[in-house]
């Protein structure tokens, strides 16, 4: 069953025109006969796109006679249009195929004396990416010659030191959870003693 006019689909051909599988929209559909009698040239628009030639197409004519012509055009690059007769499909087109933008997170990491400091904080970026999300080497550090900034040392102490104190105010969710695990496992330790002691004297 081919879809509708519009549709876009995964397309897998048959084993010789299998170098044009992809992903198509559904321009029009007509038939093998029809295309025929208005001049479509199917040699220029899908045998030679799939490195066959004029003798294969003529060796395949007889075939097509009562297909159905499905007029595909690449998402990619809308000039290019094949017209596919139905019996080259090697299996029904995926109408489920949907388009997606890969994510990608930017961190400012600034300006770093020493760059390798900040290695530990990418272990750590990239552990909690790909527990979360599965994605795997999800990381990398790049720069822009073109962002590069000039300070004295002075400036770049000061710079420092504004981050300190920020690292002082700033206290990561991971060691709030890890503080408030702690004092759950004090608390729980307290109440366990005074359960004892209370059984204690009850005995």
């Amino acid at each position: 069953m081919i879809p509708s006019v519009g549709a876009t689909c995964s397309f897998a051909f048959i084993a010789k025109f299998a170098s044009l599988n992809g992903i198509y929209r559904i321009r029009a559909e007509t038939t093998f006969a029809d295309s025929i009698a208005s001049g479509v040239d199917f040699v220029s628009n899908l045998y030679v796109p799939a490195g066959l030639a004029q003798s294969d197409f003529n060796a395949d004519y007889n075939g097509y006679a009562t297909d159905r012509v499905t007029i595909l055009e690449s998402v990619e690059n809308s000039s290019i249009v094949y017209y596919t007769p139905e019996s080259i499909f090697s299996k029904v087109p995926d109408p489920t195929i949907r388009e997606y933008y890969p994510l990608v997170l930017v961190v400012d990491l600034g300006v770093q004396a020493n760059t390798q400091a900040v290695l530990p904080l990418i272990d750590q970026v990239k552990d909690l990416i790909q527990a979360s999300l599965g994605t795997t080497d999800p990381l990398r550090v790049v720069t822009n010659p073109q962002n590069k900034v000039y300070l004295t040392d002075a400036e770049y102490e000061d710079l420092v030191e504004a981050r300190q104190d920020n690292i002082s105010e700033l206290v990561p969710l991971s060691v709030q959870l890890k503080n408030e695990v702690d004092k759950n496992t004090i608390l729980a330790a307290k109440v366990a003693a005074y359960e004892a002691l209370i059984a204690q004297l009850s005995s």
